[in-house]
């Protein structure tokens, strides 16, 4: 599945974010470890994911179509970490208790996942594709759930220019 290896050898996992835009304009996001798919069949909240490069915290990374992950039956989240030069997640396979008998089925079949990203590689590789997405498609594509105020590439690539900065200086 994942490369083990590295686990093992305590090199970080490689992390990849993909976001491609449909001729509807819509964005399609991917979150790639090691060269695979995560295979989560949820959408993947951006808001979330860069969040997740300036603090550490539980993310509802993987959620509804909604923007609610709970109605997604995802109640967990991504759980991040910020340790030296590495940015954790651990998080539970599949992400959703949907499909389950209840919450102890999902506990014992769903596995624990483990990631050890390089600080430097997770927030260049988030920063690069959401300022790329900005570049060509800074005010035209609504990110977020239903219920917000639209929000753009332009105002999450500020967010997040915002939220490192504020790091930076803490």
């Amino acid at each position: 599945m994942f490369n083990a290896e590295s686990l093992i050898a305590n090199e970080p996992n490689e992390f990849d974010l993909k976001i491609e835009i449909s001729r509807l304009r819509q964005a399609s996001v991917e979150i790639w470890i090691d060269s695979e798919p995560l295979q989560e069949p949820h959408d993947i909240c951006l808001w979330s994911l860069a969040a997740s490069c300036c603090r550490p915290g539980n993310f509802e990374i993987f959620t509804c179509g909604c923007g609610n992950a709970g109605c997604a039956g995802i109640e967990e989240g991504v759980t991040v970490t910020h340790k030296g030069e590495r940015i954790e997640w651990s998080l539970r396979s599949p992400q959703s208790k949907d499909g389950f008998k209840d919450e102890q089925e999902w506990r014992e079949r769903s596995k624990l996942l483990h990631f050890s990203f390089d600080r430097a590689q997770y927030i260049r590789e988030i920063q690069q594709e959401i300022l790329y997405a900005e570049f060509n498609h800074p005010n035209d594509i609504e990110l977020g759930p239903e219920w917000q105020e639209p929000q753009t590439f332009a105002t999450l690539a500020q967010s997040l220019a915002d939220g490192l900065a504020g790091t930076r200086a803490a």
